[in-house]
């Protein structure tokens, strides 16, 4: 075994995994603050939002004032109808029931309530027809009316979410950053005294993981110089990318093979449906033939 490689990837190892973890450390803290700056965004966009069931609360206030309008066109000569009708009963109905009390006989005094009635469902027909297209177009204005109350309060809870958020992420991301600036300080002193364990490895050998597989090759007598554990390094990576591509491929084939299956599946029930509606029509023409000769 080659003890001076051995140990020189040992200590390379030492290096590089006090480096990586330090990056991964920095990677951490930079992809949170890149979360909050994006939440923050995201709060930043609300404020500008319409607020929820904008679209509907519109279009439900158009549709009652549409309605409300149609019912006064559709039904306005019937309440000039029934206040016209009104106007005629109410005189002549006092006029009986009046009569009722002042004319002796039982007869005026029955006919006077009874001339009443149309009188009373005349005004109550006109004061229906009054009333609702007013309560259709109170609630279709009310409809209309609360978007942009809505749309203010919606504002104003969006705009103290976002100043809240910024507050503390502007705090948050100060911290993060000034514990990335104190973590890359850290690494580039390291490195500066460090560094010069793992100046022999090419750069694109400087990882965790290709130093502990040449320390393996090496241990193993598999490899005497640097050389040789790159060159097997190199054959590992080959290997893991065909061992990679072939099972991506196999589970694309499981995939298409079993889309197959479901093709397959589906053409048997048709096959099936179109025997079964082969045999109804078989025996529907039979029936037909015989109808036809016991007609005959």
């Amino acid at each position: 075994m080659n003890q001076q490689l051995y140990d020189q990837l040992v200590e390379a190892g030492k290096v590089l995994v006090q480096r990586e973890e330090t990056e991964e450390t920095i990677r951490i803290y930079a992809d949170k603050i890149e979360e909050q700056n994006n939440t923050l965004e995201k709060a930043r966009k609300d404020i500008k939002k319409l607020p929820k069931f904008y679209v509907l609360r519109l279009v439900l206030g158009l549709v009652f004032l549409w309605f409300g309008g149609v019912i006064t066109l559709a039904f306005g000569m019937g309440v000039l109808m029934c206040l016209f009708g009104t106007l005629i009963w109410i005189p002549l109905g006092l006029l009986l029931f009046l009569a009722g009390i002042l004319i002796p006989g039982m007869q005026s005094f029955i006919v006077a309530p009874f001339a009443l009635i149309p009188m009373a469902i005349a005004t109550i027909i006109m004061v229906v027809f009054l009333l609702m297209p007013l309560i259709v177009d109170a609630v279709g204005i009310s409809l209309i009316i609360s978007i942009p109350v809505s749309k203010k309060q919606h504002t104003k809870k969006a705009t103290a979410k976002y100043e809240k958020l910024k507050v503390d992420f502007e705090e948050k991301n100060k911290i993060l950053e000034d514990e990335i600036n104190r973590l890359k300080e850290e690494l580039d002193a390291f490195l500066g005294e460090n560094g010069k364990y793992i100046e022999f490895l090419p750069v694109d050998y400087q990882t965790v993981h290709a130093v502990c597989f040449m320390l393996k090759s090496v241990k193993n007598l598999r490899a005497d110089t640097l050389k040789e554990a790159i060159n097997l390094y190199d054959q590992e990576l080959k290997h893991l990318e065909a061992m990679a591509a072939a099972e991506r491929q196999r589970l694309q084939n499981e995939s298409m093979l079993y889309a197959m299956e479901l093709l397959n599946m589906n053409m048997e029930h048709m096959n099936e449906n179109q025997a079964r509606t082969n045999q109804i029509l078989r025996s529907i023409d039979t029936i037909q033939t015989i109808n036809m000769a016991h007609h005959w």
